[in-house]
């Protein structure tokens, strides 16, 4: 695209604008395309994503978030940032893998806010943290996978419940290596995916 001149004479368009003495400011379609590294924007490169996400009785939490490619034996951290309990009894979180090109939704785990009330993190240390073994599901997905999208979706804890009124805010999602999560520390991160406890957690909280 051919570089225009604007009411105060300098360049637009998508070309670079050269300024007095040599050099140039890159436009906004050349910035843009520094927040893509091999195709996959920064926030999932890293393993996390960058936007949080809400669920609701109608619709799950939804994020795509990276991991390296082969990678072995991986837990999946969730970090909650706000939580309002439904109108009437108590829901549980039901957490699913999923290729990021579609195909079959992979059971990874649940758990629970407990003690079973509204609150949002203002500060780090409010953050309800959880931990999740997610080496099944990827295994299934298959370990080639360099993206995947991870749904919460709340469920009525008893049969004849309801999650109406329900609403769950997931900040982050990422997956760590289990050598590093299990010295980091977190010690408060709960679930492990492989039972309920007192919290009707089913994985460990940070």
């Amino acid at each position: 695209m051919t570089a225009r001149g604007n009411e105060h004479g300098m360049e637009t368009g998508d070309e670079d604008m050269k300024m007095p003495g040599g050099g140039f400011v890159p436009t906004l379609s050349a910035l843009a395309a520094t927040v893509v590294v091999l195709g996959m924007p920064l926030g999932m490169a890293a393993g996390a994503a960058a936007r949080p996400a809400t669920a609701t009785e109608r619709a799950p939490a939804t994020m795509v978030i990276g991991r390296q490619a082969g990678d072995s034996e991986v837990v999946l951290d969730l970090d909650v940032t706000a939580f309002q309990p439904p109108r009437r009894g108590a829901v549980e979180v039901v957490v699913t893998l999923q290729a990021e090109g579609g195909g079959r939704q992979l059971d990874v785990g649940s758990f629970a806010i407990y003690p079973s009330r509204k609150f949002k993190a203002r500060k780090p240390g409010d953050v309800r943290a959880f931990r999740l073994d997610a080496m099944p599901a990827l295994t299934a997905i298959g370990l080639q996978a360099t993206a995947v999208t991870v749904r919460l979706a709340l469920a009525p804890l008893r049969h004849r419940g309801t999650a109406a009124g329900a609403k769950l805010t997931l900040g982050t999602a990422r997956f760590v290596q289990r050598d590093a999560a299990a010295g980091d520390g977190n010690s408060n991160r709960t679930g492990n995916g492989s039972g309920d406890d007192e919290h009707h957690d089913t994985g460990n909280d940070k």
